[in-house]
């Protein structure tokens, strides 16, 4: 973890050279960068940062191939004051993570595992059992939907309280929400562009909530979505809210601003990739930080963080997720461009010159990782909306 601050208007870049970690600050921010070379890296120095060399009394262990078993699991690592860590196919890529667990879960500590043998796999649950003396907790349904089911039944909230219904189809709304989710214990119910599933019924109705809040426009949460929640829930028109944008960016600062937390943190995590930001949600709620995706165009984001004085800033992600560039285009402010003087030439002929076309295509994030990629560790992959 690197932090600096400046409370000079010049910008100041360090480069330390441990993994992946750079900080860059300019003006009254301070900024903290926590990202390693893989996703798994990441979550590492994400709890480590959570823990803050403090032994912790659980830890909730997710797959890093996917985004809705930790993103729902946010409330329950909230609930438990756990850091969110992820896994992979193998006991040699989840290394980390294991090691983490060894030496941060205090002994008799509760190990909860999201999902079942392929989302965590029983050579990994081995692992972790041989590395110290833990009590290990598997939440797993009979398909992904239950398994969700599941983990918001473990939350055990009281009834009425408010839950989000994000799409389990891409990710960037509900881990917008994630944050908020951990720092309010609000569930977090997934639903399709077809409705809700029987199991997210079964939890609405289990939870009887007072309001509930649809993460997305009607694209990605048309109104069938909003039909079931009304006909299962009994709620009227105004309590149920949509926060949507015009894109995944809008709708991430609608539901910050919405919920208006009072605080000087903010967690900053990219809008094209999901893995390094899985395990961002409990430090966000230990923060009081609200999560905040980041594009390329960062002046929405910007304008956001002055007019609410927020200066606190932790980016989650390693260089290829979280670039510096990125990073500096949030912090810094573009200096006002000067008009050129142009001097005047004589005319010149004309040309017959072909400018060379682009042609800009890609596949989806779940495409690419169902045939075997992976979006954050490939550098040449970009998600695309």
């Amino acid at each position: 973890m690197v932090s600096k601050k400046l409370v000079v208007a010049a910008v100041l870049a360090a480069v330390i050279q441990a993994g992946s970690i750079s900080a860059y600050a300019q003006g009254n921010y301070t900024t903290t960068r926590l990202g390693g070379q893989t996703r798994i890296e990441t979550s590492v120095k994400i709890a480590n940062n959570y823990s803050n060399s403090s032994k912790v009394q659980a830890v909730v262990v997710a797959t890093a191939e996917n985004f809705p078993e930790a993103l729902v699991g946010s409330t329950l690592a909230s609930k438990n004051k756990a850091p969110v860590l992820l896994v992979r196919k193998t006991v040699q890529d989840s290394e980390g993570t294991i090691d983490y667990i060894r030496d941060n879960l205090k002994s008799g500590g509760t190990v909860y595992l999201l999902g079942d043998n392929n989302s965590v796999p029983s050579e990994v649950e081995s692992a972790i059992r041989s590395s110290g003396s833990f009590s290990i907790k598997r939440l797993a349904g009979v398909n992904e939907d239950d398994t969700l089911r599941l983990i918001n039944n473990e939350v055990g909230v009281s009834q009425g309280t408010p839950v989000f219904v994000a799409s389990n189809s891409d990710f960037p709304d509900a881990l917008s929400a994630s944050g908020i989710a951990a720092i309010k214990g609000y569930p977090i119910i997934l639903g399709s562009k077809a409705g809700l599933l029987a199991s997210a019924i079964d939890t609405l109705k289990a939870i009887k909530p007072s309001m509930v809040y649809i993460l997305g426009g009607a694209l990605v949460m048309p109104d069938t979505v909003v039909n079931d929640i009304m006909n299962n829930t009994g709620l009227s028109a105004n309590k149920v809210i949509r926060l949507s944008g015009q894109d995944r960016y809008d709708t991430s600062l609608a539901i910050v601003k919405y919920f208006n937390i009072s605080t000087k943190n903010a967690v900053i995590a990219s809008g094209d990739n999901f893995p390094d930001a899985l395990a961002g949600s409990s430090l966000a709620a230990k923060n009081n930080a609200p999560i905040i995706l980041l594009g390329s165009d960062a002046s929405r984001q910007k304008a956001y963080l002055k007019s609410v004085g927020i200066n606190n800033l932790t980016f989650l992600g390693g260089d290829m997720v979280m670039t510096s560039a990125k990073m500096d285009s949030l912090i810094t402010d573009t200096p006002a461009q000067q008009t050129p003087v142009v001097q005047p030439t004589q005319p010149t002929q004309p040309t017959n010159q072909t400018k060379p076309s682009s042609n800009n295509s890609g596949s989806s994030w779940r495409d690419h990782i169902q045939s075997g990629g992976s979006v954050v560790d490939d550098p040449n992959f970009h998600a695309h909306d």
